[in-house]
């Protein structure tokens, strides 16, 4: 019997590159062995439609996660509880700046849904912090994502996993893509280094994480009684996704010896004057300065290991590292592909506009 994997964010980046994963037979799954099911608000959209394109037995369920008595009705319908096997939890960001209350309830919700339906794998894709310390200054979406963390850590029989991707490769995509590079380069210090990931590899992982078999324990043959399974290691796991480490330098470098062609960028000045006019620029590159920092500085409780210590828990025990996607190849594939990302709007959903204004 198909195992059904319910994916919420279904027709964004992470949703579709689990999609895709999920879609491919692999040695360790046949894709016909998963049904799954695409969370949606709007079916006949062209964005749920083109789902279809990546797997034509692929369900499109219709539910609104503002409404979680749609997705309950989700859960009921297929049978109650055990009914779906997995759900993969990618919620829309919010927007540079922008407030996240609406993000905090969906996470929520969807997790106690998934706890009481008894789901047997359950993840939620969060942010790279760096370490929880400095949890308690979080604000907005950083703050949302925290709080739905902890909520899911409080459910004790939701057996979660929680990844936590590094600064997203296609936000170097298209025309913001031009503005990033150089915002980065602008307000980062030289040394600081950018913990990069690609969104294809958190549907890699992902798939990995829902498809690896649960162990198998003997049991007793006159009583039938099984030992108890100890939880996989990636059952109450959070892991960091982090396939390359670039400083901006490093990063200009990489692209131009994988590519024979200069990282598209704006002037430095213009940059500069970005992260001046908006608050919320400064705080993202605040906000990745502090993360290197936190990791690498020899006092801190990775000591001399820094980035090598902390990523011992990284995504490559499920996916090897030569397998991820490096900067390179990510910055040769993007050259293939013309660097499509949209000529105003970004696939975050922020917009050039709000960032001069000083409002995302």
């Amino acid at each position: 019997m198909s195992r059904r994997i319910l994916v919420v964010g279904a027709t964004g980046k992470q949703g579709r590159a689990l999609i895709s994963h999920l879609s491919t037979p692999s040695p360790d799954h046949e894709s016909e062995s998963f049904q799954i099911l695409a969370l949606t608000r709007t079916p006949s959209s062209q964005a749920s439609q083109s789902l279809t394109l990546i797997n034509q037995s692929i369900s499109l369920l219709k539910a609104d996660l503002n409404s979680p008595s749609s997705i309950r009705k989700i859960f009921t319908d297929l049978g109650g509880k055990g009914s779906i096997y997995g759900v993969f939890v990618a919620l829309q960001f919010p927007g540079l700046g922008a407030n996240a209350d609406a993000e905090l309830a969906q996470g929520i919700a969807i997790a106690d849904l998934a706890n009481e339906f008894q789901v047997q794998r359950f993840i939620f894709s969060s942010l790279e912090r760096g370490s929880e310390s400095y949890d308690q200054y979080l604000t907005l979406d950083r703050a949302s994502k925290r709080d739905i963390e902890r909520h899911i850590i409080s459910l004790p029989n939701l057996p979660w996993t929680i990844l936590r991707p590094g600064f997203f490769m296609e936000n170097l995509s298209g025309t913001l893509g031009r503005i990033t590079t150089s915002v980065l380069l602008a307000g980062l210090n030289p040394s600081t280094q950018i913990p990069l990931v690609a969104v294809d590899d958190i549907g890699r992982v992902s798939s990995q994480i829902l498809t690896v078999p649960s162990p198998s324990l003997p049991c007793d043959e006159l009583t039938n009684e099984c030992e108890q399974s100890s939880s996989p290691k990636y059952t109450h796991a959070k892991i960091p996704i982090i396939s390359s480490l670039r400083t901006p330098s490093q990063m200009l470098q990489s692209h131009l010896s994988a590519t024979s062609t200069p990282q598209p960028q704006i002037p430095l000045f213009l940059a500069r004057l970005l992260i001046h006019l908006n608050t919320h620029t400064k705080n993202l590159i605040d906000d990745i300065n502090r993360i290197h920092t936190t990791i690498s500085s020899p006092q801190s409780k990775w000591g001399e290991g820094g980035w090598t210590c902390y990523l011992s828990k990284n995504a490559y025990d499920f996916v090897p590292e030569n397998e991820m996607t490096s900067y390179e190849d990510w910055a040769r594939e993007r050259q293939k592909k013309k660097d499509g990302g949209g000529e105003w709007g970004g696939w975050n959903g922020v917009r050039i506009w709000d960032l001069v204004r000083g409002r995302r």
